[in-house]
């Protein structure tokens, strides 16, 4: 299936920083918007895999066929059997992105950065990584690390809790 070697290729052999930042940037115009950061965890290769795979085990072909006999066009096939049927799904990837929200690529940033970048450039990774590391202040770094797992972890549970409510299908 070309579909399917596709994706598995791109999970090998990744397009790199340049491809994401102009897609971000001047395709999907999310320049300085909190989206920027989430769009590129929903978009990989493993979350499309993995919805296509539940798409085929959770959507029922009888539905998708029912609706065409009775005047749906694709969008509305779409929009109220597919999305329905792998709501869950959606849920958990969703919760998962966003509890990974503050890690940043650090080693990606180390690499670019520069003397004349370095003032916009710094993440809670590099800080770390430069405290840590190069100062050798190892308690405060962990401390500053620490503090970002506990911001991340509070992020997971809330979206948990909310999707919980929101569509009965949670983590936990």
């Amino acid at each position: 299936n070309a579909f399917a070697f596709f994706f598995y290729f791109t999970q090998l052999f990744s397009g790199g920083l340049i491809p994401w930042y102009m897609l971000i940037t001047q395709f999907l115009h999310l320049r300085d918007s909190i989206w920027a950061l989430i769009i590129p965890g929903l978009m990989g290769s493993y979350n499309l895999l993995l919805m296509r795979n539940f798409i085929k085990q959770c959507v029922p072909n009888e539905l998708v066929e029912s609706a065409r006999i009775d005047g749906a066009n694709r969008f509305q096939q779409v929009l109220h059997i597919t999305i329905p049927g792998i709501l869950p799904t959606i849920v958990v990837l969703l919760i998962m992105s966003m509890g990974k929200f503050l890690n940043s690529s650090t080693e990606k940033m180390l690499m670019l950065q520069t003397d004349l970048n370095l003032a916009t450039s710094e993440t809670i990774g590099t800080y770390t990584y430069k405290i840590g590391l190069v100062k050798r202040q190892y308690g405060y770094s962990a401390a500053v690390d620490l503090f970002t797992n506990v911001i991340n972890f509070s992020t997971l549970l809330i979206v948990n809790f909310v999707s919980k409510h929101v569509s009965n299908s949670s983590l936990f």
